[in-house]
Order: C-alpha cells, then sequence, then structure tokens
C-alpha cells in the first residue's frame, strides 16, 4: 500500500494484493486516521514538529481494532520508536487479526511525502519475516522516491 497525508488522515494511492488466499487489501481512497495502522502512524511521526504537536493534540483517538492505541502518551512514545528506527509497526490496530508493516518515502529535501506498507495476518508476521519486508519496503521506497524524482538517501534502520 502506498499512502499520502491528508490533513488528519491517510489515504491510499496505490494497492497491489499479494498472492496468499488469505489476504489484507486496501483500496485506493482508503482512508484511515493517523494514530491507526503502520503507515499512517509513519506519516504522523514524520511531520514537521510544530504540526506534529499540534496533531497530536487534536486527533481523536477512537479504537479501530484491538491494537489501536486510544492513549495520547502511548501513541507520542509510539512516534518517538518510529522516528528513531525509521518504520512503524502495526498489530491489530487497524482490523483484528491483521498486522502491517511501513516505511516512509522520503523527497530529496528529507520531507516524507507518502508511506509504503505492507500488510496481512498477523499469523505470518514473525519477526523474521517484519525484518525480510523491511528490506524489500525500503529498496522499494526508495526506487518510489527516483522514480518521483525525489532521490533518497535515507535508508531504514533495523
Amino acid at each position: 500500500f502506498l499512502t499520502v497525508r491528508d490533513g488528519s488522515n491517510s489515504v491510499c494511492i496505490e494497492s497491489a494484493e499479494g498472492s496468499h488466499r488469505v489476504r489484507l487489501t486496501q483500496g485506493i481512497g482508503a482512508v484511515l486516521p493517523l494514530h491507526a495502522g503502520a503507515a499512517a502512524k509513519v506519516l504522523l511521526a514524520y511531520m514537521p514538529e510544530p504540526e506534529r504537536q499540534n496533531m497530536l493534540k487534536t486527533l481523536e483517538l477512537h479504537a479501530l481494532g484491538p491494537g489501536t492505541i486510544t492513549r495520547r502518551t502511548v501513541l507520542e512514545r509510539e512516534i518517538r520508536t518510529i522516528r528513531s528506527r525509521g518504520f512503524g509497526v502495526s498489530r491489530e490496530e487497524v482490523d483484528a487479526g491483521s498486522c502491517g508493516v511501513a516505511v516512509p518515502v522520503f523527497s530529496g529535501k528529507g520531507e516524507v511525502v507518502a508511506a509504503l506498507a505492507s500488510g496481512g495476518p498477523i499469523y505470518r508476521f514473525a519477526d523474521k519475516k517484519i525484518k525480510q519486508l523491511l528490506d524489500r519496503l525500503s529498496k522499494a521506497s526508495q526506487t518510489i522516491g527516483k522514480n518521483l524524482g525525489l532521490v533518497s538517501e535515507r535508508v531504514v534502520s533495523k
């Protein structure tokens, strides 16, 4: 899933389904609040500091799935973690039984213009699988940035 920020939401602008019989889908145009889901949290984490602080004060932290972060202090801690490690993880934040990982897509100016994510059933997302997905997402993120003329020099730390 490729997502961009629209106000206090993330919007899916591109989606490709995997080949597994059991899979997570997200249609183009799907909207999620910035506090739920790996890609949405990445977009929130990489907003300019003053804008992010304002957003954190005004977001309504309602639950979508059993793992949705609904406490502001927990969300702020999660945002710091995403920024320090360079990627986001979601476990049942949007849908029960789902998991997702996401990386930022950087512009040549170092600004995050999108988030690239992969998701599926939580039983398929062991730590080893997450690491493999992050490697692939990081490479794809850099390719997307380059193809958009947004050459990215940033690399996700694992």
